[in-house]
Parts: structure tokens; sequence; C-alpha cells
């Protein structure tokens, strides 16, 4: 019999690296069904917010796990994008805008997408919402994991490759 996980799934908790079990299951998106619709409200709070880039820690190792040339991993420690999240019907838009690269994510949660990455990586990528926070993952050989929690004045970007961990933290644009 299948265990249930804090969000009310009957699968089993996905297994992280560490050996521990999430909270989340590999076929969940991470919300009890009867309570989608406030879930996702939780994250459509901080929906035509602009956040730019305040800091950033282990980019440049967690670009260079990702095989990200020097050239392109130097550009993208130079530059601060401007993130912002809309919504138009079930589908979600995240922007982030720089002077090397203006990047447009269009997705509906849980649903797999065709992604090019800032640095040119084609990838496959499912994004699900968890209260605040969008869960992304991406398969290309190596799984990257993604996760963006909004909250009132800032975004923090978790991003995990094998065993490096970056994060980046954006602030509210007054």
């Amino acid at each position: 019999m299948a265990r249930r996980t804090t969000c009310g799934c009957p699968h089993r908790p996905k297994q992280l690296r560490n050996g521990r079990s999430s909270q989340r299951s590999s076929n969940c998106f991470g919300v009890q069904k009867s309570n989608t619709r406030k879930s996702f409200k939780m994250v459509d709070a901080f929906l035509g917010k602009k956040y730019k880039l305040q800091s950033s820690e282990n980019f440049d190792d967690f670009m260079k796990a990702l095989g990200v040339s020097l050239v392109t991993r130097k550009l993208g420690n130079a530059v601060s994008p401007v993130v912002e999240l809309q919504k138009e019907g079930d589908e979600y838009i995240l922007t982030s805008n720089s002077t090397f690269k203006n990047v447009v994510l269009r997705f509906k949660p849980g649903v797999e997408f065709d992604q090019e990455t800032p640095d040119g990586r084609k990838v496959k990528a499912t994004i699900t919402v968890d209260g605040n926070t969008l869960h992304e993952v991406q398969k290309n050989g190596k799984e990257t994991v993604i996760d963006r929690t909004f909250s009132d004045n800032e975004i923090k970007m978790v991003m995990s490759v094998d065993d490096i961990t970056a994060t980046r933290v954006y602030k509210v644009q007054a």
C-alpha cells in the first residue's frame, strides 16, 4: 500500500540524493486535488512583480557542472537579470531579462515542455507549483532541479545539479 505524502497524494515520496525522502512524490503536483486553486493562488499573489538579481552564490561552479563554456559563464555571472511571473489563463509566463539574454518560459504546471536554457542547452522541463514555490526539473543527460521560492520582497532560487548547489536571490523592484 502506498504511503501518503504531506500533500495528500497516494504516491510514494521521491527519494533524494542524500537518501532522505521528499514530501513530494515524483507524480505529484505538490497540492491536493481539492486544494489546487488555493495553492496556485499563493504563487499567484506574486504575479506582475519584478525582481532584480541581488546576490549569487556558487553559480559559476553550477554552470561549470552543466558544461557551460568559460565565456558564457563569465557573461552569466556579470549580468543582473530582472525576473517577472505572469499568467494567461492556466498558463504561467516566467520572464528573465538581462543585457546578455532575454528568456521567456511559458508553461502549464505539471506539463513537460521543450526549453532552451539561457546558455543554449536544449532540455525537457517540467515546472510544478507548490504553494509559493515553482519547482522545475530539467532533463538532458543530467537532471537539474531549480526551486524558485517567492516572498513579498524576494525570490530565492536554489539550483542543483550532481552534488553542486547554487543560490541566487532576487529582490523586488520598487
